[in-house]
């Protein structure tokens, strides 16, 4: 998967016929400056700078668009709001189980990766690893195992 810039998902979106709106190019925005994951909520706080108005139902359907364009992966916390990130290439995250702190890892080796089962056609795949950040093993000594 490659960097997928703001115009060229504007682009991909006229061509579906989807309109244009500032909020939605604002979220779009948003996300490609933001390099790291951002949960809805941040980015309804976020928004709501601009558009006091804007309802998180706006927020989180425009985020479901944008996944389903290419322009923005979604992945999932153990606990606490999904994460958005803007496509710049295929990578997975480590989480960490006490502040919430997400890290980019390398670059997926898809190669790599557990072979699906005969008659599976996979359309795509995530990886994360939680454990503690530097600050929070530190703190904590990295050893406490939440419950599950």
């Amino acid at each position: 998967m490659r960097l997928v810039t703001v115009a060229e998902a504007l682009e991909r979106l006229r061509a579906q016929g989807g309109r244009v709106t500032p909020q939605r190019r604002a979220l779009m925005e948003l996300l490609a400056r933001a390099r790291r994951p951002m949960s809805a909520p941040e980015l309804v706080e976020t928004l709501r700078r601009q558009f006091p108005d804007m309802a998180a139902d706006t927020v989180y359907r425009n985020l479901q668009g944008l996944v389903t364009l290419g322009a923005v992966e979604v992945f999932h916390m153990p606990e606490g709001a999904d994460r958005f990130e803007w496509v710049t290439y295929h990578h997975h995250h480590a989480v960490c189980l006490d502040c919430g702190e997400v890290l980019c890892l390398e670059p997926c080796q898809e190669e790599q990766m557990p072979q699906a089962p005969a008659g599976f056609r996979p359309v795509r795949h995530e990886f994360q690893i939680f454990g503690y950040c530097e600050g929070c093993a530190s703190e904590t000594g990295g050893t406490e195992v939440p419950a599950r």
